[in-house]
């Protein structure tokens, strides 16, 4: 899921962009999970595999 604004508007009086973009996005973000208790092994999932979450926060600026 991503989630973006645009807000040149904004930034246009003080810095001279053409473009500028604040976003978020997140990676499995409402998965439920157990840890797992051994090493993981990728040729056999399971689903009692820690599954990761990931929060990228970025901004997008051209001048």
């Amino acid at each position: 899921m991503t989630l973006g604004y645009d807000f040149h508007s904004l930034l246009k009086r003080y810095i001279p962009v053409s473009k500028a973009r604040f976003y978020v996005q997140l990676r499995n973000a409402f998965y439920l999970y157990r840890a797992a208790k051994e090493d993981v092994i990728p040729e056999s999932p399971s689903i009692e595999l820690t599954v990761p979450k990931s929060i990228n926060f970025g901004v997008n600026l051209t001048f």
